[in-house]
């Protein structure tokens, strides 16, 4: 079942974490994470290949990481 609009899944969760830890980049938990999830999903499937360049746009919205912080513990 899906997660309510706002309110990060467990692998929007995960990519949040990975994208921190292998790049120190900082996702906000409603559209950065969700969509950096998606990507992650689309390359475990064979969708986008292991080898492409993709470019990932971040608008410049404020991380909405302190509404989330005791998810993202």
């Amino acid at each position: 079942m899906p997660t309510p609009n706002g309110i990060p899944d467990a692998s929007t969760l995960a990519a949040m974490r990975l994208a921190a830890g292998l790049e120190a980049m900082i996702t906000d938990p409603v559209y950065q994470g969700k969509f950096m999830a998606g990507l992650i999903d689309l390359v475990s499937r064979g969708e986008v290949e292991r080898s492409s360049d993709v470019l990932y746009a971040r608008p410049g919205l404020q991380p909405a990481i302190n509404a989330h912080a005791a998810s993202l513990s």
